[in-house]
């Protein structure tokens, strides 16, 4: 009986669904930084938000580069 739970033809639609679910989250339970009551500066929040986001969109950033470099069916050059 083939695996109906996973198969590699999946794994692209697990992989983007889990990201956009982290990326969500993070804006929805956002709460500005702070130390002591003393809120840290908007800068130093935007420079962290861009070393975040610069990892976590180096990955389909690169899938879709292989995607749109790859000749033929996707099925047929990555799956079969």
């Amino acid at each position: 009986m083939p695996s109906v739970i996973y198969s590699p033809a999946a794994q692209p639609v697990v992989s983007l669904s889990f990201f956009q679910f982290i990326l969500v989250a993070a804006f929805v339970g956002y709460e500005p930084i702070n130390d002591d009551g003393v809120p840290y500066p908007k800068w130093a929040e935007n420079i962290g938000w861009c070393c975040a986001l610069a990892s976590l969109l180096a990955i389909p950033t690169i899938a879709l580069i292989e995607f749109c470099r790859t000749s033929g069916q996707y099925k047929v050059n990555h799956y079969l």
